[in-house]
């Protein structure tokens, strides 16, 4: 499956032109996968994202799995708003603890597209984290002799120089997230393993 994933997003690079792109194409894997699986290197870690599309709703069900057994979920959702990804509510369900609901009055907007060759800022206040500092941009990639484009997204917030970074691919969704310390150096913190289709 992941020698199908490559050849895909190899394909979908050599074909990219970044114009009339949404954000959804980018946010969401191409229909009907509706399953992405990812790992952490050098981890027992593992973690399943679930995607339910409804008009412009979009609920994004993150499981976590320490050793194969279940760790936390986390439900999250989005609304599409003027090509934009926004955040309206969060729930986070962990064991026999009551789950944490947050319902955004100002919604977070947590994904934009820039032009081509552009890059563009945004800020979104969390009530816990605060202020998070967003920047979208592109990121030309090579593998085996085949360039592609992947959309780049840094976000930090105010207290701490740390930065967490999402690459994702047309169609695919998000690819890889990276922790990016203050002396630039990183680690991988989620890696796409497999993409599923599994029935509602």
């Amino acid at each position: 499956m992941l020698k199908l994933f490559l050849s895909t997003l190899l394909l979908t690079g050599s074909l990219l032109t970044i114009q009339a792109q949404t954000v959804e194409d980018y946010f969401l894997p191409e229909a009907p996968i509706n399953k992405v699986d990812y790992s952490t290197p050098e981890s027992s870690m593992t973690t399943s994202k679930f995607y339910t599309v409804k008009d412009s709703i979009i609920i994004v069900q993150d499981s976590n799995f320490v050793q194969g057994e279940y760790l936390s979920t986390e439900v999250k959702t989005f609304l599409v708003v003027n090509n934009e990804i926004h955040l309206i509510r969060s729930e986070f369900f962990y064991g026999k603890y009551a789950p944490k609901i947050y319902d955004f009055d100002t919604a977070q907007v947590t994904l934009k597209i820039p032009a081509k060759k552009d890059t563009i800022t945004w800020t979104s206040v969390d009530p816990i984290k605060g202020t998070i500092n967003y920047s979208a941009s592109w990121r030309v990639t090579e593998k085996n002799n085949e360039k592609f484009t992947l959309l780049r997204v840094a976000k930090s917030v105010d207290y701490t120089k740390v930065k967490e970074v999402e690459f994702y691919a047309e169609k695919i969704g998000l690819l890889k997230t990276e922790v990016v310390t203050s002396d630039g150096s990183g680690l991988t913190k989620l890696r796409l393993e497999r993409m599923s289709y599994v029935p509602e």
